[in-house]
């Protein structure tokens, strides 16, 4: 990222009020995340972290529940189709009560349609990419394993299928190295998502196999090979109906 702290939180949104999933968490402002230092640049890369020095406090005015000081990005602008290239020196690695992610979501409902492009839980080492609808809508052939062909959350749509029990969504697991720990000790790597009115395509590479295009700041799909993850429009839905407005988020 480069331009250092200033440009990089103009083209973001590091507050929210609190935590939608409820989780242990307190998220900080800008200001405080910088003087806390869990927020930081140096060699134009940005750091984004969590307080692991000081003991977690109550989370606002609860006398029960703890928080622990982290940061949540939201980005200003939403994304219809393209190409997003993210580049990772180092993600959080495999322990127990962790739970990082970099994904999308259409906050304006119209309707419901979210992209989890990395997510990991605790121990594992191999990220777990989903889908996540308000609506019927399924996809085959997506690779990878552990295939999950059904995006619908199941719910009643003016309940916004919060009442639904499909948690999962449709997706897949990717190979081994691309989480955690295991992706740390591969050098870092690169996540790419490209969103096509008719398609959405994950791709991923360790450090060392980093297509040149991409390093050379001229990504080129043409020549990345098979995705990861992939999602074709079909008969069982429409890519550009579910996945519109995107906003980016990471936490």
């Amino acid at each position: 990222m480069q331009g250092g702290q200033t440009a990089y939180y103009n083209a973001l949104n590091p507050e929210y009020e609190g935590d939608p999933t409820n989780g242990s968490v307190n998220y900080l402002s800008l200001a405080d995340a910088m003087s806390s230092g869990i927020v930081n640049t140096n060699n134009n890369e940005v750091y984004l972290g969590v307080d692991s020095t000081n003991k977690a406090g109550f989370r606002d005015n609860s006398t029960t529940i703890h928080g622990r000081d982290s940061i949540r990005l939201e980005s200003k602008d939403t994304w219809n189709f393209g190409i997003m290239i993210a580049d990772f020196a180092h993600m959080p690695g495999t322990a127990c009560g962790v739970w990082p992610s970099l994904w999308s979501y259409n906050f304006d409902e119209d309707p419901i349609g979210e992209i989890d492009i990395i997510e990991g839980i605790n121990v594992q080492d191999q990220n777990v990419v989903s889908l996540h609808t308000c609506g019927s809508c399924s996809f085959t052939n997506i690779g990878g394993s552990d295939e999950r062909s059904n995006c619908n959350n199941g719910g009643t749509l003016s309940e916004s299928c919060e009442d639904g029990i499909n948690f999962d969504g449709c997706g897949n697991t990717m190979s081994s190295g691309s989480y955690g720990n295991a992706f740390n000790a591969g050098g870092g790597g690169v996540y790419a998502t490209w969103l096509e009115s008719d398609a959405l395509r994950i791709y991923w590479w360790s450090r060392g196999d980093v297509p040149n295009d991409i390093t050379d700041g001229n990504p080129d799909p043409s020549g990345w090979g098979t995705p990861a993850s992939q999602f074709v429009s079909g008969n069982s839905c429409d890519v550009s109906q579910y996945f519109k407005g995107q906003t980016i988020v990471s936490h």
